[in-house]
């Protein structure tokens, strides 16, 4: 797995570390070695880096024991099987997500329908009641 990951943090030729304005606040030599650890095991360390990234692992031996550590796991994490998900999985799913999206459509039709039903005969019962009123009141106008 590898990813293009630019590094916040560049180093000048002393080893002093400084970062951009977007960068995380300023790491202690520990976590700044987690940081470049993992960017070196995802193959994305750039030279200035790849430099300080040694010079960490040189100030203290058991800098060198977690980096075989960190190696070490990493292979055993390569060497697990990738869960792989059912050959038709993909199928299904789509397949199912059509016949919700069907279902929620039909369900959507048939409310703006039976609201759409009532209103028609509210006004046509409304419209019925003032032609009464009127016809039934014809011989006092």
């Amino acid at each position: 797995m590898n990813h293009n990951i630019a590094t916040p943090i560049t180093f000048d030729e002393a080893g002093n570390a400084s970062s951009t304005a977007w960068a995380m606040p300023s790491l202690e030599a520990s976590e700044e070695l987690d940081w470049l650890m993992s960017l070196a095991l995802d193959d994305a360390l750039d030279g200035p880096s790849a430099e300080r990234m040694e010079l960490l692992l040189r100030q203290e031996p058991q800098n060198l024991e977690r980096w075989a550590a960190w190696q070490t796991l990493d292979g055993v994490f390569q060497e697990l099987p990738m869960a792989v998900p059912a050959p038709e999985f993909a199928a299904n799913f789509a397949r199912k997500l059509e016949f919700r999206e069907r279902q929620r459509r039909l369900r959507t039709g048939f409310i703006f329908g039976a609201v759409a039903v009532s209103l028609w005969v509210s006004a046509l019962t409304g419209l019925i009641v003032l032609g009464a009123l009127a016809w039934s009141n014809q011989d006092h106008l």
